[in-house]
């Protein structure tokens, strides 16, 4: 799943996304220029130039949905975060 779920994050890189998490917390937050790496099963989303970020242990990921311009990751703890492209 690492694998598949790398391929569709590399598809995000450098470019303006939203994200969404919705769950037992609701939260929404723009990455402007995103960057990301994976260690030990750790994904890390940022942005290039602030402090705003994310981390997800891949290992929770039990889904994840493409959709044009969009990805859906379900997680364990019934959490859900939605990527997608937006334009300013």
């Amino acid at each position: 799943m690492e694998k598949e779920l790398l391929e569709k994050i590399e598809f995000l890189k450098g470019k303006n996304i939203r994200i969404n998490i919705k769950g037992f917390l609701e939260i929404g937050f723009n990455i402007k220029n995103l960057i990301y790496s994976c260690d030990k099963d750790i994904l890390k989303l940022k942005d290039e130039q602030k402090e705003a970020y994310i981390t997800i242990n891949i290992n929770q990921i039990y889904k994840i949905e493409n959709r044009e311009n969009k990805i859906s990751l379900s997680l364990d703890n019934d959490t859900m975060v939605e990527l997608f492209i937006y334009t300013d």
